[in-house]
């Protein structure tokens, strides 16, 4: 309900965004399907955490899979491996899967929870043959009839990218046959916007990586 952003008299809460139904949401990605065709491109549920919602995820991707668009989804890796959330898996084409730290402390430390079930999930995905790992990048441009896992490692300067914690990561993905990865250099636009919201920053860094840290 947004009856706090009606009712205030000073009017200083706003609407950011907007709901859509299903129907409506499916009807505005088809006006858009030459486009998709044209780049190999489709749709992307991201976050948010499109996996806390697989009632709501499972229906969009079945509607837009019967229009012949493909869906990519982009997920922290923190979520129920359960009926409903498996199925959403089974009819997507593409798993972007964040990997930020493989120490449980440290990702508490800066994610706010442990990374247990993340990391879990990430094996039991593999394991149980419910994803595939492309060998080489061109492979993505070829779906199949289970989604491509691809983890994506955001930089974060000076957290995520310190020595131990990327060679964590790199010898994790080499356990398990990872061969293409999704690199994500920092954004630091994100600052201005927390400070919009009140949010009290204990990172600030408010400038690119420089080509010196990305080749690092």
């Amino acid at each position: 309900s947004w009856d706090c952003v009606k009712s205030c008299p000073a009017e200083v809460f706003s609407i950011a965004g907007k709901q859509y139904n299903i129907e409506d949401l499916v009807h505005r990605f088809v006006s858009n399907k030459v486009f998709y065709q044209n780049s190999n491109g489709g749709v992307t549920l991201s976050g948010g955490e499109p996996m806390l919602f697989p009632e709501y995820s499972l229906n969009l991707t079945l509607e837009l899979r019967k229009k012949g668009i493909n869906v990519a989804i982009e997920t922290c890796g923190l979520f129920t491996r359960n009926p409903i959330s498996l199925q959403v898996l089974e009819n997507i084409q593409y798993l972007y899967f964040d990997v930020k730290f493989i120490d449980d402390k440290e990702h508490k430390r800066y994610c706010g929870v442990e990374n247990s079930l993340i990391l879990r999930n990430f094996k039991e995905l593999i394991n149980n043959d419910l994803v595939v790992l492309p060998s080489q990048k061109k492979d993505l441009q070829f779906p199949t009839e289970k989604p491509f896992l691809i983890p994506r490692i955001p930089l974060i300067p000076d957290i995520v990218t310190t020595s131990k914690n990327l060679k964590d990561i790199a010898e994790f993905l080499r356990e398990h046959n990872v061969k293409v990865i999704d690199i994500l250099p920092y954004n630091p636009l994100w600052v201005k916007k927390a400070g919009t919201i009140g949010h009290k920053l204990n990172y600030n860094r408010e400038t690119w990586m420089s080509s010196e840290e990305k080749a690092a």
